[in-house]
């Protein structure tokens, strides 16, 4: 039960990580706190789609039940796997 809870909100801290503005302002620079222009959207692949939820899969499927927090060689993985993919298939997987 409370490793249902730990997963989802570990989800929620990914989708948060994954859609800050640190990522969109990819240049680097401040635009003073003005509003910015919506970006248009970037395809995704469906093989990147495909790619997300086969990580985030394997790594919730073969996460032990009685571990309440992953550890670091766990988290690492999990991160080899997703740091290649765009940030917007490994939030929606």
């Amino acid at each position: 039960f409370y490793v249902l809870d730990d997963m989802s909100q570990m989800v929620n801290e990914v989708e948060n990580f994954a859609s800050t503005s640190a990522l969109d302002d990819r240049d680097g620079s401040n635009n003073g706190g003005k509003t910015r222009e919506k970006q248009p959207a970037v395809p995704i692949s469906p093989r990147q789609k495909a790619e997300a939820v086969r990580v985030v899969t394997e790594f919730c499927n073969s996460y032990p039940a009685t571990r309440v927090v992953p550890n670091t060689m766990d988290l690492d993985v999990l991160w080899a796997g997703c740091g290649v993919l765009q940030p917007k298939p490994v939030a929606d997987a």
